[in-house]
């Protein structure tokens, strides 16, 4: 009888993304790909890490987010890349039609992301974390992201925050996030010297974060896009 050979850690990977939708952030590639793979030691981050960005097999969506070159497809149409998209119009009969769609699905992404950005800044008119209140610098921040969001969440005032724009990104990349009593996370990937910088407190409580039917996403984000 032949004997199965042991998954590699790029097809453990490979796996663990298909299982996921065919494209996952790192932190839920972390937590499938050991259903696939043996491994010895206390994590195999690392080692997760170093492939992910370095065999072909995966295309890096956005920082954190992965996909697979073998299924572009599968990819939301606004994360697919450029060449990609031109490929599939040449070789499509209704190439036409794709292109327009595309269009169409841009101005709609644009459109719903100012609403969604309008709505909170009419509940929220200034960064809890940094007391910045010029409209023109705020940023509207979805807890749950924006890629792996329905469209009802996408809409929704209550799945974002309003950030200045140092916090919207260390946010919307997992290098902190909130506990329900309002405390600050700060993932141990984040320097001493930088948390200085930023001027944020980790475990300070932020008595102005609006959490108010906020809870459910930002228990997601905690689980899946902070980066413990």
């Amino acid at each position: 009888m032949t004997e199965l050979k042991e998954p590699t850690w790029s097809d453990a990977i490979e796996r663990a993304i298909i299982q996921l939708g065919y494209f996952a952030t790192l932190k839920q590639i972390y937590e499938v790909t050991p259903l696939f793979k043996n491994f010895e030691g206390l994590t195999p981050n690392k080692t997760i890490n170093e492939r992910v960005q370095r065999d072909k097999r995966f295309y890096k969506i956005l920082p954190g987010l992965y996909g697979l070159q073998n299924h572009l497809d599968k990819i939301p149409l606004e994360y697919q890349p450029n060449d990609f998209l031109e490929k599939e119009i040449l070789i499509n009969p209704f190439q036409n039609e794709i292109k327009n769609t595309s269009k169409i699905i841009q101005q709609t992404i644009r459109v719903g992301q100012e609403k969604f950005r309008r709505s909170l800044l009419d509940e929220i008119s200034f960064c809890p974390i940094t007391g910045i209140t010029d409209k023109r610098i705020l940023t509207a921040s979805h807890i749950k992201p924006w890629r792996v969001s329905n469209n009802v969440e996408r809409l929704d005032k209550y799945n974002g925050f309003i950030f200045s724009p140092t916090i919207d990104k260390i946010f919307d990349i997992g290098l902190i996030s909130f506990e329900n009593d309002k405390s600050l996370l700060v993932s141990k990937s984040l320097d001493k010297l930088n948390i200085v910088s930023i001027g944020i407190e980790p475990k300070r409580i932020y008595e102005k974060l609006p959490l108010d039917n906020r809870v459910q996403y930002l228990e997601y984000h905690r689980n899946f896009i902070f980066l413990d």
